[in-house]
């Protein structure tokens, strides 16, 4: 995803959003693609891992009424 349409949808102000693009590319979650169209963000082999295991968690707790 583009830079701009994804701060929107975040709906955070520039500068906070830029942070935390910088702590999730440290933390290996989100990698930088760059191509004909400008730079992307897209979730790395290990965000998407996070990411399954976010909704197996919470599938789990919502079955406790969590």
């Amino acid at each position: 995803m583009r830079p701009t349409p994804l701060m929107s949808k975040a709906n955070l102000p520039h500068a906070l959003f830029k942070k935390y693009l910088g702590d999730l590319e440290a933390a290996g979650l989100l990698k930088k693609v760059s191509g004909s169209t400008g730079v992307r963000y897209a979730l790395s082999e290990q965000g998407l891992e996070y990411m399954r295991e976010y909704h197996r968690f919470r599938r789990f707790s919502e079955g406790f009424g969590l």
